[in-house]
């Protein structure tokens, strides 16, 4: 239900930005006394939408802000408009027709979005914090901890009620420190870390927040690892500051910093455009190395027999086994449990892969 309702709201995003976009460019040309319906006209408002749409999703611009101040998506926002005016200018050079169009008009539509994009976010903000603090659009969350950054971050929910987030309850594994937090007695502790994970599997919650001192790192490193497979935003609340992720998101929920280490999944639009961008991108490397690849083929096949690819059996994504082509560089094309790495004079390698 989490993952539609972020689609659905991700939709509505895009599609309000596409219209005022769409809207400032009409407004742009009629001021200059353009024939906004000109093919040249039209052109640039479809590859602005395009471009727009595509960095945003590149950077990140429709993921969930509900924790975030304004100052982080304003910044995602400015990298975005960056890259498509850039995007529209390499163009419009490559393309050999910046003359055709007129620079006041452009100028004018350009310089207006940034401004016209904030206040758009500042009222639908102020709109959602409106309906979250009546009890809508709500998440509800699972702590994980009972000790002082749990409590430090069940005040910091309490306080900031804009957020839309209600406490489920809490998990931990240590007996000791099982106690109910006196600023919130009413909220339960649900079980241990093994309730949690089954709570997440079972969709009981909307998101997990682990708030572990770092004496814990092994079961911090547990419940990351158990909750790998779940698709539901976790996030960390580091216990000091010097706690890293180089693949985690930071934010805060009011002063309480918070480590983004899973998020939702993309909506069906970010992954249209990533696949898009995989198959061109793919192409032009492709193009790049295609040569090099034959001549490298050519002198496999030449300074031994047998084939110039094989199989070989990798992990990919969530551990699951993949196959990958490889250039074969051994006179041997081993692809069992136990593969012996090559060493210095290895008598399998063939001239070329030495």
């Amino acid at each position: 239900m989490l993952r539609q309702h972020n689609k659905l709201f991700g939709l509505v995003q895009r599609t309000l930005d596409v219209a005022l976009i769409v809207l400032l460019f009409l407004a742009a040309s009629i001021f200059w006394g353009l024939e906004w319906s000109s093919a040249h006209l039209l052109l640039t408002l479809f590859c602005g939408v395009a471009f727009f749409l595509f960095f945003a999703s590149v950077f990140g611009l429709y993921r969930s802000w509900r924790v975030n101040s304004l100052w982080p998506e304003f910044q995602v926002l400015a990298y975005t408009l960056a890259s498509t005016v850039l995007g529209l200018l390499l163009l419009a050079y490559a393309t050999k027709t910046s003359e055709s169009f007129s620079r006041l008009a452009i100028f004018t539509w350009w310089a207006s979005l940034p401004l016209a994009l904030i206040l758009l976010r500042a009222v639908v903000r102020g709109v959602l914090k409106h309906y979250r603090e009546k009890g809508y659009n709500t998440r509800s969350i699972a702590i994980v901890g009972t000790g002082r950054s749990a409590q430090e971050l069940t005040m910091a929910v309490l306080e900031n009620e804009w957020m839309g987030l209600k406490i489920a309850g809490y998990y931990d594994n240590r007996q000791t420190m099982r106690k109910l937090i006196e600023e919130a007695p009413d909220i339960p502790i649900k079980g241990s870390f093994a309730d949690l994970i089954e709570g997440a599997r079972n969709k009981s919650f909307d998101e997990v927040y682990v708030a572990l001192p770092t004496d814990a790192q092994d079961a911090i490193s547990g419940i990351v690892s158990e909750l790998a497979d779940c698709t539901i935003p976790v996030h960390i609340v580091p216990d000091v500051f010097t706690f890293k992720l180089l693949t985690a998101r930071s934010s805060s929920i009011g002063h309480i910093p918070i480590v983004s280490v899973y998020e939702m999944p993309m909506d069906d639009l970010g992954v249209i455009l990533k696949r898009i961008l995989d198959v061109v991108a793919s192409l032009c490397i492709l193009a790049v190395i295609a040569i090099p690849m034959l001549l490298i083929a050519i002198a496999i096949k030449l300074s031994s027999p047998g084939p110039v690819l094989f199989k070989q059996r990798r992990y990919g994504l969530r551990g699951e086994e993949i196959e990958v082509w490889k250039f074969r560089s051994m006179t041997v094309m081993e692809d069992g449990a136990d593969v012996p790495q090559a060493t210095r004079n290895d008598p399998r390698i063939t001239r070329l892969g030495a």
